[in-house]
């Protein structure tokens, strides 16, 4: 059986370097990939789902991100067809309502506060 994949889509080298330490300190049965923004993680998405074998991928998404933002991350996720099922768990700083009604009403599977 294929590793699922855990892609964190996060710009905040900080974060990024306390998650792979998480995994390996845990040795969770993942492979950990990272996206410095929304049209990062989209490319890698679509490159992780072009591979010959896909495994399943889960997002855990920051929203407060250069380019591309959480929330238009998942405006861009939900229009295409061929990702618009992909499991997204929000990670970020924002505590604020707003942040977490935008993001649950484009389908996301939990939001978490860091």
């Amino acid at each position: 059986m294929t590793q699922p994949t855990l892609l964190l889509v996060e710009d905040d080298p900080f974060d990024v370097l306390a998650m792979k330490r998480c995994v390996a300190a845990h040795d969770l049965p993942v492979r950990l990939e990272c996206a410095g923004d929304g049209e990062e993680g989209l490319a890698t998405l679509n490159r992780l789902l072009a591979e010959p074998k896909p495994a399943a991928v889960f997002v855990l998404l920051d929203l407060n991100m250069p380019r591309m933002n959480g929330v238009e991350f998942l405006d861009a996720l939900r229009a295409d067809l061929r990702l618009a099922r992909t499991v997204v768990y929000a990670l970020t700083t924002s505590n604020d309502v707003r942040d977490r009604r935008a993001t649950y009403a484009r389908g996301i599977s939990g939001y978490v506060c860091k």
